[in-house]
C-alpha cells in the first residue's frame, strides 16, 4: 500500500505544523527572450571509483534497508566511506584522494561487525576525531567505536552504556541520530527502534535517549529515556520508531524532536530547557501520517522557519 509523502510546514512561532499541498505552477514568458540558464548535475563515476559492491543479487529474498555512512575516518582530510550489510561485515572504503576508493575493512579493524542497518559518526568525546556507533539489524546491541586517533578503533559500547544490550526480543535498528539536545556540548545518542514486543520486560531499553556524560565521562552514556518523557508507548504488540529529526523548530534556542514511525505513531515534542520534553503531537500537527519511515527538514517555503518533509510508504 502507497500513501503520498507529506510536508510540514510552520505556520509561526506559536503554532507548530499544519500540512499544505501545493500546485506546481509553470510560468511561460511567450514574448520574451532569456537567457540560457546553466544549472548543476550531477555525473555517475561510480565505475572506475573502486565502489563495486552489489547489495543483493537473490530472487529469494528482498533484502532490508542498509545503511551508510561518508567519514573521513583515517583523518587524512578526505572523505571516506562505510556500508552496512547484511549476511557479511561492514564494508569502509578509504578515499585515494585521486575520485577512487579502496577496501580498508579489515585494516582499520571492522571485520567482526555484521549484520549491522544502520551506521553514525561523530566526535562523542571531543577529542577531535569520528567515532562510530552501529545499529543491529536484528541483534541483541548496540556497537560504540571509539577512534584511537591512530586508524583504528576499540569497541567500547557494554563499559560506556551504549550498547543496549537486550536478553530478548532482538534490536531492530532503523537509525541513528547524534544532537546536543542538553546543550552541554557533548553528542548524544537516539536510537530508534522497529518492532519490539509491548511485554517485553525491557521496553524502557528501545528507542532509548542516552545522555553523554560530558566532561565527567565523554563519551559514556546514561539512558535518559525514561527522566526525559521520551518512553514510546506500545501500539498493538509492538514499540514502533523509524527516524528522528531534533531540529529548533520554535526557535527557542533548544532542539525539539520529532519521531518518524509506522501506523501513524509520529510524535511532536518540544524540549523545555531543563532535560525533559513536553510531548505535543496532536496540537502540534504530527502522526497524521499513515506509514511514517524517512524524515527531512528544510525552509521549504522560505518563511525563514524550518519544515519537516516525511516519507510514508
Amino acid at each position: 500500500m502507497f500513501t503520498i509523502s507529506q510536508i510540514l510546514t510552520t505556520l509561526n512561532l506559536s503554532q507548530s505544523f499544519s500540512f499544505h499541498a501545493r500546485k506546481s505552477v509553470c510560468v511561460y514568458a511567450t514574448l520574451c527572450l532569456l537567457s540560457p540558464v546553466t544549472r548543476a548535475g550531477f555525473e555517475d563515476v561510480t565505475t572506475g571509483s573502486g565502489i563495486t559492491y552489489v547489495h543483493s543479487t537473490s530472487e529469494e529474498r528482498i533484502p532490508d534497508e542498509a545503511g551508510a555512512c561518508a567519514v573521513d575516518l583515517n583523518q587524512d582530510g578526505w572523505t571516506d566511506l562505510i556500508f552496512a550489510r547484511f549476511g557479511d561485515s561492514v564494508l569502509a572504503l578509504i578515499n585515494n584522494q585521486d575520485g577512487t576508493f579502496r577496501p580498508a575493512t579489515s585494516e582499520l579493524g571492522l571485520t567482526a561487525y555484521r549484520d549491522i542497518a544502520v551506521i553514525a559518526a561523530g566526535d562523542l568525546d571531543n577529542d577531535g576525531d569520528p567515532d562510530l556507533i552501529l545499529g543491529p539489524s536484528d541483534g541483541p546491541r548496540y556497537f560504540l567505536l571509539i577512534n584511537q586517533g591512530n586508524g583504528s578503533f576499540s569497541e567500547e559500547a557494554v563499559s560506556r552504556g551504549a550498547d543496549l544490550t537486550v536478553s530478548a526480543n532482538n534490536h531492530h535498528a532503523r537509525s541513528i541520530s547524534l544532537v546536543d539536545y542538553d546543550r552541554d556540548g557533548y553528542l548524544d545518542l537516539y536510537l530508534p527502534n522497529e518492532g519490539i514486543e509491548r511485554n517485553s520486560s525491557e521496553d524502557a531499553r528501545q528507542s532509548a535517549l542516552l545522555r553523554n556524560r560530558g566532561a565527567s565521562g565523554p563519551a559514556s552514556f546514561e539512558n535518559v529515556t525514561v527522566a526525559t518523557g521520551l518512553l514510546q508507548p506500545a501500539v498493538g504488540d509492538s514499540h514502533l520508531g523509524f527516524s528522528s529529526a531534533w531540529v529548533d523548530f520554535d526557535e527557542d534556542g533548544w532542539p525539539d524532536f520529532a519521531k518518524v514511525s509506522d501506523f501513524g505513531t509520529s510524535q511532536l515534542y518540544w524540549n523545555n530547557g531543563n532535560g525533559t520534553f513536553t510531548e505535543d503531537t496532536k496540537q502540534g500537527g504530527l502522526g497524521v501520517d499513515d506509514f511514517g519511515m524517512g524524515n527531512a527538514v528544510a525552509d521549504v517555503n522560505g518563511d525563514g522557519r524550518l519544515d519537516l518533509f516525511v516519507t510514508s510508504i
